[in-house]
């Protein structure tokens, strides 16, 4: 047996609830982004220096003999922070690239027609993900540029 006043209480709010969710998404999409960064960007970095080495100036050998090569040399010569140069662009790129993904998908989303299936989650990924990258792109060439800088002779550095 219920009365009105318990059964309001219980009852969700459907604009609140929206609000909430909404909310919600909007920063899981960013938080989510950096850390999934944070944990691939050491491997990212070695990768982005081994496809540069052979390019380097003064040409030569190659300075990484191998991955592993790559890993002791950055842990040695430059520490962690050597693994993470260039994070903080990823990081300033990410969250709003993110945020942008997250939000186009849930409104593409909505739009779609009932039982559009495969084809209509492809288009909607590819919507989103059309403008994450439009965002996410130029801090991306950044991050590049400053995960290599020590191989292309140059001292680029973030500031904020």
């Amino acid at each position: 047996m219920t009365d009105a006043g318990s059964r309001k209480q219980h009852e969700p709010v459907a604009s609140s609830a929206g609000v909430l969710t909404s909310i919600r998404g909007a920063l899981a999409g960013p938080i989510a982004g950096i850390c999934a960064r944070l944990v691939t960007y050491p491997a990212d970095t070695i990768k982005a220096r081994l496809q540069v080495q052979a390019v380097a100036p003064g040409g030569g050998a190659a300075l990484y003999g191998s991955t592993w090569s790559a890993i002791r040399q950055v842990s040695r010569h430059e520490g962690l922070r050597g693994f993470y140069r260039g994070f903080g662009a990823v990081a300033v790129g990410s969250a709003p690239a993110n945020l942008a993904y997250f939000a186009t998908y849930e409104a593409a989303k909505k739009q779609l027609p009932a039982g559009s299936g495969a084809p209509g989650d492809l288009a909607v990924g590819a919507a989103a993900q059309l403008v994450a990258g439009l965002l996410f792109t130029p801090t991306d060439i950044l991050k590049e540029r400053l995960q290599v800088a020590p191989l292309m002779g140059t001292d680029w550095r973030y500031t904020r």
